[in-house]
């Protein structure tokens, strides 16, 4: 994979709201939805143009990691193994869902860091 061009994706801030969609890539998006439960499950579904998903995890307080386990995808967007999306409590009273990993989409590699794909209202005691 070396030898892709390399895109490095830097941290944003979102909005807080039940559901939020998150450019990831341009032919992919996540869609991170919270259920408003105490646990603060939160769903996100990596999904090509919008229309097919091909990696739904969810995370809480409970279960603050998720990971792929192998590269999935179609012959446009691949995520690769190791993606992971982790649930991210602030002292704020709100809660970000965070992505790291890599995405190659047209042959071009985008690498996250820690970034923010959504952030919500946090519903735990």
């Amino acid at each position: 994979m070396s030898n892709l061009p390399r895109v490095e994706v830097t941290n944003h801030t979102l909005a807080s709201g039940q559901s939020v969609t998150t450019n990831t890539t341009p032919n992919s998006i996540a869609l991170s939805i919270a259920s408003s439960d105490s646990n603060n499950q939160t769903g996100i579904a990596f999904q090509f143009q919008g229309r097919t998903t091909y990696w739904n995890p969810s995370v809480s307080t409970g279960f603050t990691t998720a990971k792929l386990a192998s590269d999935t995808g179609n012959g446009v967007v691949t995520w690769k193994a190791g993606l992971t999306v982790t649930y991210s409590p602030q002292s704020t009273g709100l809660y970000n869902v965070l992505l790291s990993g890599d995405i190659v989409d047209s042959g071009t590699l985008y690498n996250y860091t820690g970034f923010v794909l959504a952030t919500f209202t946090s519903n735990s005691q």
